[in-house]
């Protein structure tokens, strides 16, 4: 039997079907693919790059989309999680990339410069880092992700900047 749930990727349909994933998480990836695709402006791949491997390959790939990307990745690595801990982490990539789009936009090349620098820097360090070079590299992986998915023209929606606003103080709740 094949599992087809509209807003789940095929790529999680083998794990679907081997019952990995509760309606809660189910419903958490679906959830993280819309909002991610409503904010990136660009996709993972490029039209050209899924004609380029669909003429290699015969076929295109599962992931064309942020939000493509995002749902394999948590589902995939995440699945053994408690409901409670699986929601916790789509939250967190929820608010990783509205902080994203809060700390990078408009700011100028030097800042994302001197970001990648610092975080360069505590990855090549040969001791465990401090909190300081910890927040160095997970600063790098925002401007990763602020750059990639083409925030600096995203729309962040006022529900999803409230939900963060709640997230912050710690008042956690699902949309």
């Amino acid at each position: 039997m094949n599992i087809v749930i509209k807003g789940i990727n095929p790529g999680l349909r083998d794990m679907m079907r081997d019952g990995l994933f509760s309606p809660k998480k189910i419903a958490a990836l679906i959830r993280l693919k819309k909002f991610v695709d409503q904010i990136a402006t660009c996709n993972y791949l490029t039209e050209e790059e899924v004609a380029s491997l669909g003429k290699k390959y015969g076929t295109v790939p599962d992931i064309l989309t942020w939000g493509d990307y995002f749902q394999t990745e948590i589902g995939s690595m995440h699945f053994a999680a408690s409901d409670e801990e699986f929601v916790t982490i789509v939250d967190t990539i929820r608010f990783d990339l509205i902080s994203s789009y809060k700390i990078f936009h408009n700011k100028p090349e030097e800042f994302f410069t001197m970001i990648e620098a610092e975080a360069l820097c505590a990855r090549g360090a040969e001791n465990e880092w401090s909190e300081e070079e910890a927040e160095m590299v997970h600063l790098s992986i925002l401007k990763d992700y602020y750059l990639n998915l083409g925030l600096k023209k995203a729309l962040i929606p006022d529900v999803d900047l409230k939900w963060y606003e709640d997230f912050s103080m710690g008042r956690s709740a699902a949309i």
